[in-house]
């Protein structure tokens, strides 16, 4: 972690992508180009996003070393990688672990409907990913039940994770999701072709 100070106060915010929340990582995605503002001024408000510390604050840092703060943290967002798409088979949340199935097929019905009702809710928004685990990802032993837990706070929960996890487990959700959608449709096309 980095440490920040301004006006002796001290704020910490993440040097390597293995420190980045999903929130930071939200929060700095869903942070808007404001025309009207500056490119500093909207590189501040993306940084106050993600790291916490009020754009006022952010004021009274010099130029230099805010620079250097911005340039880190766009570098390092960056670079993820996520390209191999295999999601962890457990990860930590805040105190608690969940599990992600590794096989999309297993998973209750009403897991996956509920996840594709808030993929096409939420479209391309990156506000899906937290949704999406708090739904397919379960503690041990746990049984997918929606009215079993608020979901509200399971979302909240998601936030915790680490990006890298969060982004391949989305990555395979919605990879492993389309190939289903797919052989789903071949094969009712094809039992429909059988039975003529």
């Amino acid at each position: 972690m980095i440490k920040l100070t301004v006006d002796k106060r001290e704020y910490l915010h993440p040097s390597k992508i293995e420190e980045v929340t999903l929130r930071q990582w939200v929060a700095i995605q869903n942070v808007e180009e404001n025309t009207e503002l500056s490119h500093i001024e909207n590189n501040i408000n993306a940084f106050s996003e993600f790291s916490g510390v009020p754009v006022k604050e952010l004021h009274k840092v010099p130029r230099k070393e805010l620079k250097f703060y911005i340039a880190q943290v766009y570098e390092m967002l960056g670079n993820i990688d996520t390209q191999d798409n295999i999601p962890p088979k457990s990860f930590k949340a805040g105190r608690n672990t969940f599990y992600v199935n590794q096989d999309i097929e297993e998973a209750d019905t009403s897991q996956y409907i509920d996840c594709t009702h808030y993929m096409n809710m939420l479209k391309s928004s990156p506000d899906f990913y937290p949704y999406m685990m708090a739904i397919y990802c379960l503690k041990k032993r746990e049984k997918y039940n929606k009215g079993k837990y608020d979901l509200a706070k399971r979302v909240e929960q998601m936030l915790d994770a680490n990006v890298l996890d969060a982004l391949r487990i989305n990555a395979f959700f919605l990879i492993t999701s389309k190939d289903y959608q797919q052989d789903t449709l071949l094969y009712l096309v094809g039992s429909q072709a059988a039975s003529k």
